[in-house]
């Protein structure tokens, strides 16, 4: 009952893996696999002008948090066709310590199903895992769908780990055993343990510790203008999604002011994208699945009309097939990164911008907002075990970009995988 209850919560204040894809199989058909590529886009010429970056972390709406009832959880681990063998192979070679492997391996915990077996290893086990063991443990759960949980973490990119609980406003009891709980898993520091919840105090404690889970990492980015910045190229370069009739005058009249001022580079970006830049989809949590994902949004950047076709998987996999070009060099402004599985599955759409910089939205529900994000923090949300393919899509009919940017030196073709990457992560962070 308290498991069933405790799932039924977790797809309430969680919502949907953001690289999920919501396409069917049959939808990917014909969609091109591309080459390889590295995050490390930025071209030496910087076209687009001087960015200023600064990280900042978005949380979900205070009314985007279902009320949380508190009562007594407990975790319970499904392994789905598993012989007992071959669970007690894997807590034989997990990090435990002698005490949570002997409580792990006594078959009272066991409970067999027509599926597989469950485990029930008790909040005084599963909590004082260390972060190896509960990577083992949970990343092996997160093969089987029943165990939610770990299937649809909350996640955050492990570059920015620090910053994902920082001024939270939580207890400090509260932030240490959220803290001792967080695992890896491929790029991303990962939070599995529902069943915190019903330890905290106060449910005003448990929307504050849901809000902080579902922090999204985003970027802010300015462009720097001064009396000495060469205007022209910047100009070309953005007048690609905002006429120069527009951003000409008004980059003018920054560079004459004293001081070098700064303007958000969403002042340049289409209505689409400007309008809805750090911000969530309109509607109530209980209509969660808008139909307003990663794909909808990079295909619509361009649209001053929303095209509502691009709703259904089936037509809008169609218009990608037909009505864009994979482009092989560097990305421009406004073109559409693809995201590929070794089986030539999309499962995540953007948009280029600049720099390093994409518009995206990580996820179908009205629980993910669209932001601009690195590439880096972006890979981190799709990158686990398998490699990435990249196509680079460019709607036909566009113009090419200027001749002075078709100049901009090619980028790496080698993505790493999410183990490879993680493991040189590691070198810099252990």
């Amino acid at each position: 009952m308290a498991f069933g209850f405790a799932l039924g919560l977790w797809v309430a204040v969680r919502g949907y893996f953001p690289g999920s894809s919501p396409f069917p199989s049959s939808a990917h058909v014909g969609v091109p696999l591309s080459q390889n590529i590295s995050s490390n886009w930025c071209s030496p010429k910087k076209p687009w002008g001087n960015l200023e970056f600064q990280n900042i972390t978005m949380e979900r709406p205070p009314e985007f948090v279902p009320e949380l009832p508190a009562m007594a959880l407990e975790p319970r681990w499904f392994f789905g066709n598993w012989a007992p063998s071959q669970i007690q192979a894997l807590l034989s070679s997990s990090d435990l310590t002698e005490t949570q492997r002997h409580a792990l391996l006594d078959t009272q915990r066991w409970q067999s199903s027509t599926n597989g077996w469950s485990i029930a290893p008790g909040t005084n086990v599963a909590w004082s895992l260390s972060r190896k063991a509960r990577q083992q443990i949970y990343t092996t759960l997160a093969q089987f769908p029943e165990n939610n949980p770990q299937c649809v973490p909350y996640r955050f990119p492990l570059a920015h780990e620090e910053e994902w609980l920082a001024n939270s406003g939580l207890a400090s009891n509260t932030l240490s055993l959220t803290r001792s709980l967080i695992y890896r898993r491929g790029q991303s520091a990962c939070f599995s343990d529902v069943e915190i919840l019903s330890v905290l105090p106060s449910e005003a404690e448990r929307h504050r510790l849901i809000r902080t889970l579902s922090r999204f990492p985003a970027v802010f980015v300015n462009l720097r203008v001064d009396s000495n910045t060469v205007l022209e190229p910047i100009i070309q370069f953005w007048e690609q999604t905002r006429p120069r009739q527009d951003t000409q005058p008004f980059l003018e009249s920054l560079a004459r002011l004293p001081g070098s001022p700064t303007i958000n580079i969403a002042y340049f970006l289409p209505p689409f994208a400007r309008t809805r830049m750090y911000t969530y989809p309109e509607g109530k949590l209980d209509n969660q699945n808008s139909g307003q994902d990663c794909f909808w949004t990079a295909m619509n950047f361009f649209n001053r009309r929303i095209d509502r076709r691009l709703s259904d998987p089936q037509k809008r996999m169609q218009i990608l097939k037909t009505g864009y070009t994979e482009i092989k060099g560097h990305p421009n402004i406004g073109d559409i990164i693809l995201l590929l599985d070794k089986d030539q599955i999309p499962i995540h759409a953007c948009v280029y911008i600049a720099e390093d910089v994409v518009f995206t939205k990580n996820g179908g529900t009205r629980l993910s907002p669209w932001l601009l994000m690195k590439i880096s923090d972006m890979l981190s949300y799709y990158m686990e075990t398998q490699p990435l393919r990249v196509a680079i899509m460019r709607q036909k009919g566009r113009k090419a970009p200027p001749a002075s940017l078709n100049s901009l030196n090619a980028i790496k073709r080698d993505v790493p995988t999410a183990a490879a990457a993680a493991n040189q992560r590691a070198k810099l962070i252990d």
